[in-house]
């Protein structure tokens, strides 16, 4: 049984509000143990596409015949390509872009090329991606993007498949290549499954035809200009995993509340998409941040780490699955709840945090700011659950930030 996840847009703001910072002496880091442990024989690998992440200049495309105004040569570069082995692999994208500024026909996509003498067959599990604006085919304002993408990748699982001959491609996502107008982000996720190595290149082009597999990598400068604050590359794993067990008889029903002797109870918490973590461990190896390590695509021999400048921004498109048991060992009826809220000041204007959670065929979205007003809050009340005495609940959800949520934020749990 899935979890009953609560609509972060119900008008009543009963799972929307405000939570002030709490003391350290009011909650407690959980002691967590992700497994993100890549098949040792089939790796799974997370490409992550984000640079150059807003695309202003004809110079980042990737046909052949491109010229300046001065009649220099230009293009003839990709994004972001890497060379994955058989096994299933996760695709994240986003990219801003001027539409006013690229010729009028200007295209975005994936190319996988089949390098190899014998045919790869492609398998699609979940796909989300879309372009922000009002049209045919746009999913709204960019925290739209951010939560709709996702939200879309989580839902979509119904399975395709296709053929890479030898020597051949084919292009992803085959419904989405224009680049609109009234748009200037296109984001997305896509889960899939090669059967043999692949050359997964990311493109913005105008010409499909002038593309003909000599494009380099445009390079990262690595320093700390506007244009470096974003990356492209690939990790090892598509998602972290954890199980977790809450006991309402030691969780707090309001701040300060004592147990029998005289301890405060405290909130649980899961940090995420953070630098610096306590009480943590990924595949069984202490750890202090949950940043992924991303090798970057050129120059190749440099790590994106979890500290600036550079450094990953927060894991954006990468899924949370959490295996969570709830127990009540108390004497009474209790009701559990699990909040996101948003830890610290982002950097992108006024919206910093966009979760998504999945549980079942239940998935919501919100947009969370510590700088709050009147439509918009800090946390998100995702879940509460009602257990009498020594009752116990199991399920999962998933958690996944939202393109561009640069802020850190947090799980909570305790009492309602």
């Amino acid at each position: 049984m899935a979890f009953t996840l609560l609509d972060p847009s119900s008008t009543s703001k009963l799972n929307r509000f405000d939570i002030p910072a709490l003391s350290s002496t009011h909650y407690t880091d959980m002691n967590l143990n992700y497994t993100c442990i890549p098949n040792p024989n089939n790796p799974e690998k997370w490409i992550y596409s984000n640079f150059v992440e807003k695309i202003e200049d004809k110079k980042y495309f990737g046909d052949n015949n491109l010229k300046d105004s001065s009649n220099n040569k230009i293009g003839n570069v990709c994004l972001n390509q890497q060379k994955i082995s058989a096994g299933t692999h996760q695709i994240f994208f986003s990219y801003g872009f001027t539409k006013a500024s690229l010729p009028a026909n200007s295209y975005f996509g994936i190319q996988l090329y089949n390098n190899g003498a014998s045919d790869v067959t492609y398998t699609e599990f979940n796909r989300g991606y879309g372009f922000n604006g009002t049209g045919t085919g746009q999913l709204g304002p960019w925290e739209a993007v951010a939560g709709k993408t996702v939200h879309n990748f989580l839902t979509n699982t119904s399975q395709s498949t296709r053929t890479i001959k030898s020597n051949k491609s084919i292009w992803l996502p085959e419904d989405l290549y224009a680049l609109k107008s009234g748009s200037n982000i296109v984001s997305g996720l896509i889960k899939f499954s090669v059967t043999g190595s692949v050359i997964v290149s990311t493109y913005m082009y105008s010409d499909i035809s002038k593309i003909d597999g000599s494009a380099t990598i445009y390079p990262h400068p690595l320093n700390t200009s506007d244009i470096a604050k974003q990356y492209s590359g690939i990790a090892n794993g598509i998602k972290y995993k954890a199980s977790i067990t809450l006991d309402a008889k030691d969780m707090p029903l309001y701040e300060g509340e004592r147990d029998a002797n005289n301890n405060i109870k405290k909130s649980l918490r899961i940090q995420t998409c953070k630098a610096s973590i306590s009480n943590l461990k990924i595949d069984g190896t202490s750890a202090s941040t949950d940043l992924r390590p991303i090798t970057l695509a050129n120059p190749s021999s440099t790590i994106i780490s979890s500290t600036s400048p550079n450094q990953n921004l927060g894991n954006w498109g990468f899924p949370y699955e959490f295996d969570v048991t709830l127990k009540n060992t108390s004497e009474s009826t209790k009701k559990i709840c699990g909040y996101v809220r948003t830890d610290s000041a982002g950097t992108v204007k006024n919206y910093e945090l966009f979760p998504v959670i999945n549980s079942g065929n239940t998935t919501y979205y919100t947009v969370l700011q510590s700088v709050t007003s009147a439509t918009v809050y800090n946390s998100w009340k995702f879940f509460e659950k009602e257990l009498k005495k020594d009752e116990m609940f199991n399920s999962t959800f998933t958690f996944v930030n939202g393109t561009n949520g640069t802020a850190s934020n947090s799980l909570f749990f305790r009492l309602y």
